[in-house]
């Protein structure tokens, strides 16, 4: 359901109708009073992620399952920076990468000029007053994250699902942390952020210090449209506020090998028959 701890939940504490309430109170009465009759299975209602200040509250999609039918993963490759370019390339399968850097090295800093807002704080002002984290590209620090932008989508497109990238990386230390941005990002390289998530090696999980590995780090569901003109962004860094680093270290550093690394993106091939 829409909302972050429990916000989706609170309007039937104060006995307001409310999706997640009703859904309960099916399922008790399905094992309770019916305890043969089986379970209905409800659908799953996803609500889109608004993109601007102080948007109304997106369109609740509802598809039979989770991840929906309609939803087809696409892959890109990740080619970093040419000459005078602010930021690396994501490309499709199918077309050849853009001349570029074959690898990317990043090192550790609390200011990249990515950021998936505060703990608790910045996920509300998202969800309840509709207040989008931001991130201008032209001004992230490439020592201490890594960027990329698709290109310029020709028409809409409704991304829905957990997006999720392979990335093959060299660290300088046994335990260090990935975290992944997905942005859509306007003509003017501004990146409003749609999700997020980390993936930290601490030291027992066998990385050693210059040695190659792959990492797969998983982002957060969501789902939102984006628009006409504007371009997919996704960012890499090591350290957000919002989970604690495995390695703290000034000195860490982790090498992108951008060839051998992927994004994979779900998006809806068809709009849900339902919307809610």
């Amino acid at each position: 359901e829409p909302g972050r701890h429990a916000s989706a939940e609170m309007p039937g504490l104060v006995g307001k109708e409310n999706a997640v309430f009703s859904r309960v109170k099916s399922f008790l009465d399905a094992r309770l009073k019916r305890p043969a009759a089986p379970l209905p299975g409800p659908p799953v209602v996803v609500e889109e992620r608004p993109l601007t200040l102080f948007a109304r509250a997106g369109r609740l999609l509802e598809f039979a399952s989770w991840p929906p039918a309609e939803q087809a993963s696409v892959s890109y490759s990740l080619q970093g920076r040419g000459p005078g370019d602010s930021a690396g390339r994501l490309s499709l399968p199918h077309k050849l990468p853009p001349a570029g850097s074959a690898a990317s090295t990043i090192s550790f800093s609390p200011l990249s000029g990515l950021s998936a807002g505060m703990p608790v704080v910045g996920e509300v002002m998202q969800t309840e007053m509709r207040m989008p984290i931001v991130s201008d590209f032209a001004l992230v620090d490439q020592h201490r994250a890594a960027t990329y932008l698709g290109e310029s989508l020709s028409q809409s497109a409704v991304l829905c699902g957990a997006p999720n990238a392979t990335l093959s990386v060299t660290p300088s230390a046994s335990a260090f942390q990935l975290v992944g941005y997905l942005y859509s990002v306007d003509p003017m390289d501004i990146g409003t952020l749609l999700t997020h998530g980390p993936r930290t090696v601490w030291k027992d999980e066998g990385a050693t210090a210059g040695n190659p590995l792959s990492v797969v780090v998983n982002m957060r569901p969501t789902c939102a449209t984006l628009r006409k003109g504007h371009r997919v962004g996704f960012g890499v860094s090591l350290f957000s506020m919002m989970y604690t680093p495995s390695n703290a270290d000034p000195a860490l550093t982790v090498l992108l090998n951008n060839s051998a690394s992927r994004l994979s993106l779900p998006w809806l091939t068809a709009l849900p028959s339902k919307e809610v």
